[in-house]
């Protein structure tokens, strides 16, 4: 199980024993994986070298954050764990923050505006919404 900020954003930890036991494998061992946004990609590598070293022949990966059931303070806080937090986010300095400056130093360096940066977003979701076309081509509306 790859997650993150699951004992900070809903109090709760132990996610692989609890999937374990939702899907009715208790005998199975069963563990989380927690390495910040990269949470996933770790959780992949140790499932592969599972298998390859022989300990397991079949492994399942399973992801899950849930960062949309909390106040955007909240989560900011959370997401400035996986800095180093006492140099920057006791300051306020958070992911996002880090992101916003690095566009602007972006825009600043290259001469866009706002209003040429605003168009991705817009275009991402427009392209994002015709995907659904494919899956219903293949017979599995």
């Amino acid at each position: 199980m790859a997650n993150a900020f699951s004992e900070v954003l809903q109090d709760q930890s132990v996610l692989g024993a609890y999937l374990a036991d939702y899907v009715g494998l208790r005998r199975i061992p069963a563990i989380r994986i927690e390495s910040g946004d990269g949470s996933s990609g770790i959780a992949v590598l140790e499932a592969y070298n599972m298998v390859k070293a022989g300990i397991y022949d079949c492994v399942a990966v399973v992801g899950v954050e849930k960062m949309h059931d909390v106040v955007n303070v909240k989560l900011n806080k959370a997401l400035s764990t996986i800095t180093d937090y006492e140099y920057e986010g006791f300051f306020g300095v958070t992911p996002a923050a880090q992101a916003a400056m690095a566009m602007k130093e972006y825009m600043v360096k290259y001469g866009y505006d706002y209003e040429d940066l605003a168009i991705w977003p817009i275009k991402m979701h427009e392209r994002g919404s015709k995907n659904t076309g494919l899956y219903e081509e293949a017979g599995n509306a």
